[in-house]
């Protein structure tokens, strides 16, 4: 293995005069975080490793590679007569076979390894309470280490009494100097994990404040924050004054890349495969905080990188000097090769017999790659710091489809269910990985799901559905983003990620093209996971929680996946654009700029055989809709009779442009033709008359514009959609209307045979005359 060099960055942290050599304190810091079981190496997509020689060596992390990297750690800062620590900022629970077929069993061999490796202290993450107190008392008892945060209280729990430190302070062998290692666990863990009633979590500002001196009371010279909050969190506990007593900080949770300058190639052979993890900041980054700095780092996740830093500190415990870089633990082809440890091998060997037999079952196959956590290299994605959690990925497709599909097939059999719509919603946060195209295997599908997660069934009004999706893109970021993001199946909604929080949700459609709150304000039924969707509901999906329970299955995520996969395979999920963020993409089908919210005064019956009543809207210079730019939109289904509706002009209006928007079919989705003429058309005329009481199809009118025809046949199977523009009969291709007409929409459907539902949307772009 390579020797970890001399310094690569050398961050100033001087607000006093020169370092006294004779003085100095050398310590060595080895930190890891967000493990999340990968006790086998991991792909570039944090994935399944093949145990063949060749596969191993296009893989990364590992605890054998980890425990190589530690122990020759040690011996360079034996060599430097430098002090050393090793670190771990949580997460070790959840996301691998491993953990599928141990942890959540109650059988605990994470400690094995993690004390083979030799840790200096510990702080639970939120993944570590997922199967409750219960199962973390027992491993925590067994982890010869300190576990520390400061933040929990756990005296009324008896499971955990005593396990859980405010800090753990460890003495210096070399030096003689008191380190006061302080945890801090993020305070939403209650909503994003299964901790129980009976532990408090505080904020974790004032927390680490009241350690920090508790620290020094008893006496440590040196104060490193081991937090599981989040970069963006520990950059405002750095530069928060209160906390200035605190020299470092180490964190994870938020799955944050810190390097400084280019990331090193993750394969060198047989071609060159580049890091595209969006690099959060320098290794370490340091933030002002009154007269001096604090350092921030964190070492990525599933052990692709041990973080080493070598740090140095005065005789009064001031941090003068801080260098350092990640270490990828790569295989035989990567940039940095790392050899494997013979004692972690032999631990691994003697446990993976019913790992391997589990995670060997093939499921079927995929021809493309399957985009969750990760973004296929050389794609927009790759850039994302969490793609799953930021925007529909044909990966989270697959899980809602999956979902929908199993509901329907085995579930859906209550007549008093008859008519509600079906939607599911998957947080982005049970989504733990991506998978490559080719063969998917079982290991795979507990890799991105390995929660243990099941489905369950809620009945859900219009109005709370509208509220969890507004709670789901509620804490979107570019570059911590939450667990709770949304990926749908059964509607399709706008989002604007640059608004404010309460701000972000746009339209929500169902599949048929009513929009929910507007044209639907009944029921629906809602499959989901029991995270989400049994209280105390996870990831702030309360209203989902409170909801009444139609079904709780029982049948785990990656069976319903399995199944699903099993069935259709080969599979090939598209992001089929269900979801859209109008900051990002502002010509997303039901978006503000095409499509706003406000208009939609389309009256509806039922998910089937749809009517369109008769409608009418006023509009005058001082409403809403009537301003420059987008005027009003309307999403037109029908029968095969004419539905028509009006809008009522109360100030003369320039028409600029008509245009019809039909849909984009999804992956695997085709319009049911035989229920169609083979010249099956839907046809929409837009007029202009002189009175409410003429009908466009009974009476006489001026034409708009041209008919818009959309023949049913053309668009089975189209993955695009299309726009049909039609022109307009005023001079230079516009149309003033007067104050006092109206404009006439009718809706034709020829011949239809069955009534089946289409739905496409008509946009009329207008200024105020």
């Amino acid at each position: 293995m390579p020797q970890m060099g001399p310094s690569v960055l050398m961050v100033a942290l001087l607000a006093f005069g020169g370092l006294l050599p004779c003085m100095a304190l050398n310590l060595k810091i080895v930190h890891i975080n967000d493990n999340h079981a990968r006790f086998d190496p991991a792909t570039s997509s944090f994935g399944p490793c093949g145990l063949t020689a060749a596969a191993q060596a296009q893989c990364f992390g590992g605890f054998s590679r980890i425990a190589t990297a530690v122990k020759q750690a040690r011996k360079d800062a034996a060599a430097a007569g430098q002090d050393i620590l090793v670190l771990h900022a949580g997460d070790q629970f959840q996301g691998t076979t491993w953990d599928f077929v141990y942890s959540r069993n109650g059988i605990h061999v994470a400690q094995r390894f993690l004390n083979l490796i030799g840790l200096d202290a510990f702080t639970p993450g939120n993944h570590e309470f997922d199967y409750s107190p219960a199962v973390l008392g027992p491993y925590l008892g067994l982890l010869n280490t300190t576990t520390t945060s400061c933040n929990i209280d756990s005296s009324k729990e008896p499971l955990l009494a005593g396990n859980i430190k405010p800090f753990a302070l460890v003495t210096l062998p070399i030096s003689g100097a008191k380190v006061a290692i302080i945890g801090l666990t993020t305070a939403d863990t209650p909503s994003s994990s299964s901790p129980g009633p009976n532990l408090v979590f505080s904020d974790p500002a004032t927390s680490l404040a009241t350690c920090a001196a508790s620290a020094k009371a008893a006496g440590a010279n040196i104060i490193i924050a081991l937090t599981h909050v989040g970069a963006n969190v520990d950059v405002a506990l750095a530069a928060n004054p209160a906390l200035a007593d605190v020299d470092l900080i180490i964190g994870g949770h938020s799955h944050s890349l810190f390097y400084t300058g280019t990331p090193p190639a993750l394969l060198v052979k047989p071609m060159t495969v580049a890091e595209t993890t969006p690099v959060f900041g320098a290794y370490p980054r340091p933030v002002a905080n009154g007269a001096k700095s604090i350092p921030v780092t964190s070492a990525l996740w599933g052990s692709r990188y041990l973080g080493v830093l070598d740090t140095v500190f005065s005789a009064t415990g001031d941090l003068t000097a801080i260098s350092g870089k990640p270490l990828l633990l790569g295989g035989a082809d990567s940039s940095n090769p790392v050899a494997s440890d013979n004692a972690t091998d032999a631990l691994l060997l003697a446990l993976r017999g019913p790992v391997d037999a589990l995670a060997a079952e093939v499921v079927g196959t995929s021809s493309v790659y399957l985009t969750g956590t990760t973004g296929l290299a050389g794609t927009p994605d790759a850039t994302l710091a969490n793609p799953v959690r930021q925007k529909e990925t044909n990966l989270g497709n697959l899980f809602c489809d999956a979902i929908q599909w199993f509901i329907k097939t085995n579930i859906l059999a209550d007549p008093a269910l008859k008519g509600l719509p079906l939607v599911s919603i998957q947080n982005g946060g049970g989504i733990r990985a991506s998978i490559p195209a080719g063969t998917i295997k079982q290991g795979d599908l507990i890799t991105v799901s390995p929660f243990g997660n099941y489905v369950v069934v809620k009945r859900v009004s219009a109005a709370n559905v509208i509220a969890a999706l507004q709670n789901g893109v509620s804490q979107w970021s570019a570059t911590a983003p939450a667990g709770r993001f949304p990926q749908v199946a059964g509607l399709r909604y706008a989002f604007s990620s640059a608004q404010p929080a309460a701000q972000r949700l746009g339209r929500v459609v169902l599949d048929d093209g009513r929009e929910l709150g507007v044209q639907y304000t009944g029921d629906v039924i809602v499959a989901t996971n029991q995270f989400m969707g049994l209280v105390p509901a996870g990831d702030g999906y309360t209203v989902l929680g409170d909801a009444p329970l139609i079904i709780d299955t029982s049948r785990p995520l990656n069976e319903v996946l399995s199944a699903y996969i099993a069935t259709f395979t080969p599979i090939a999920p598209a992001v089929d654009g269900r979801i859209g963020d109008c900051s990002v993409n502002p010509g997303a089908l039901l978006c503000p700029q095409n499509l706003p919210v406000s208009a939609l005064p389309v009256k509806q019956s039922s998910t089937r055989a749809v009517k369109l009543r008769t409608t009418k809207r006023k509009v005058n210079g001082t409403a809403a809709l009537a301003v420059n730019g987008v005027f009003d939109d309307f999403i037109l289904t029908g029968s095969s009779k004419n539905p028509w509706f009006e809008i009522d002009l109360q100030s003369n209006l320039t028409v600029e442009s008509v245009a019809l928007f039909a849909p984009t079919l999804r992956a695997n989705e085709v319009l049911p033709i035989k229920d169609y003429l083979a010249t099956d058309s839907l046809v929409v005329r837009v007029s202009t008359v002189a009175s409410k009481k003429t009908k466009l199809y009974t009476g006489t009118s001026a034409t708009l514009c041209g008919t818009l025809t959309l023949p049913l046949a053309a668009q089975a199977n189209s993955t695009t959609g299309s726009v049909l523009k039609c022109a307009l009969s005023g001079s230079a291709g516009t149309q003033a209307l007067p104050k006092g007409r109206f404009i006439s929409i009718a809706l034709q459907r020829a011949k239809n045979k069955a009534g089946q539902l289409l739905f496409a949307e008509l946009k009329l772009v207008t200024r105020l005359t």
